[in-house]
């Protein structure tokens, strides 16, 4: 009778002396250990660096987009730096002329304020550093009221002179030269 089992039994019948003990290969495991640890750490290291260059592209894209559209945005500002410099242009020329221009309201105003009820100016001609009046007044003295009230005014008038007076029909006619300070800029 035979005895069957399930298992796979092996049995060494040679003397203990013949049997070789089997020791592990401890080179072979601390190379095959050492390649698979540097395999699995260059995967890794690659998998890291290849991540953070994607990482890194994606932004260099960006910043490439966002000095492209900062360049646009510059050469907006230039063009719109060139246009303010033009107006700015004008406006210093406005200015200018202003500037040299006398405060004709002013003076028109301390003319009006000056003048005696009794006087009337019949015309008046205006020029940039004088005025030359005619008008009439039935009084000389509400003429020399006029002048003096006119040289209240030594921020407007240098002097005021007259050109002629004469009498006609009780009427005093009369002409009268303002010279205009000049106007500081």
């Amino acid at each position: 009778m035979e005895l069957k089992s399930s298992y796979q039994v092996k049995v060494n019948l040679l003397p203990k002396k013949y049997v070789v003990k089997k020791t592990p290969n401890w080179i072979r495991i601390l190379f095959f250990t050492l390649t698979v640890g540097i395999t699995l750490y260059f995967l890794f290291a690659y998998t890291i660096n290849d991540n953070r260059i994607q990482i890194l592209t994606t932004q260099i894209e960006s910043m490439t987009a966002e000095i492209k559209y900062l360049q646009e945005q510059e050469t907006k500002l230039q063009e719109i730096q060139k246009q303010i410099d033009v107006i700015q242009k004008r406006i210093d020329i406005v200015r200018a002329l202003i500037a040299s221009e006398p405060d004709w309201l002013k003076i028109v105003n301390s003319i009006g304020n000056s003048m005696p009820d009794d006087v009337f100016l019949n015309s008046a001609d205006f020029t940039g550093t004088q005025i030359t009046f005619t008008g009439t007044s039935h009084s000389i003295f509400s003429i020399a009221q006029f002048i003096d009230s006119l040289s209240q005014y030594q921020d407007l008038f240098v002097n005021a002179e007259f050109q002629s007076l004469s009498l006609k029909d009780s009427l005093y006619d009369f002409n009268l030269v303002l010279e205009l300070k000049k106007h500081e800029s």
